[in-house]
């Protein structure tokens, strides 16, 4: 359980300076976090609340960070785990594989 709780924690700490708390009316529901650095801005992590899953809150998230990245002029990549749920979201709004290994998928998206 430690090695379990240190993990988690070592995620939480990766690229905590581009992190902002999603919110929802007066809520804080979740954590986003996007390097954003040309060419390809980094979607680091997208973490809600698990009563906040299966709303669609998460494709509209990723909709508006897509708009985004386009205006920039920005590819976006994320990775994620072969078995994560989330991938099936990540292919239905346009992300491709480039690349795997380990039970991984890194992944993009351009406009």
């Amino acid at each position: 359980m430690p090695c379990a709780e240190d993990a988690h924690l070592s995620r939480i700490h990766h690229g905590f300076e581009h992190a902002a708390i999603i919110m929802e009316g007066e809520r804080d529901i979740g954590l986003l976090k996007v390097a954003r650095r040309l060419p390809a801005w980094q979607l680091i992590q997208l973490q809600l609340l698990p009563d906040c899953h299966g709303r669609g809150l998460g494709g509209k998230l990723i909709r508006s960070l897509q708009r985004e990245a386009e205006h920039a002029g920005a590819a976006l990549e994320l990775s994620v785990l072969e078995r994560n749920p989330a991938r099936r979201l990540y292919l239905r709004l346009g992300f491709v594989d480039i690349q795997y290994a380990d039970g991984e998928f890194l992944m993009r998206w351009t406009a």
